[in-house]
């Protein structure tokens, strides 16, 4: 892939990830972010801008979540419970 082609496969992951933030943060759904370096947090989007969002992780509180760290969000469902 030419370094171009990457940079373009890059802008849409990016655009598709911060469409998925956006939904959760309106249906008010949990989330899980898995970061490019294998790192993961879960919890509720406090507030959404242009290059990141608030995260009320459950277990560390809020922080800042850039979306070019992130290799994907989805939503969150505690282990052993189905929905």
């Amino acid at each position: 892939m030419m370094e171009n082609e990457k940079e373009i496969t890059d802008k849409m992951e990016v655009e598709l990830i911060k469409k998925k933030v956006l939904a959760h943060f309106k249906n008010n759904f949990l989330i899980h972010c898995a970061y490019n370096s294998g790192a993961w947090k879960n919890g509720t989007i406090l507030e959404v801008s242009a290059d990141f969002f608030i995260l009320d992780e459950l277990f560390e509180g809020k922080m800042p979540v850039f979306y070019q760290e992130l290799r994907k969000v989805e939503t969150y469902s505690p282990r052993g419970k189905k929905e």
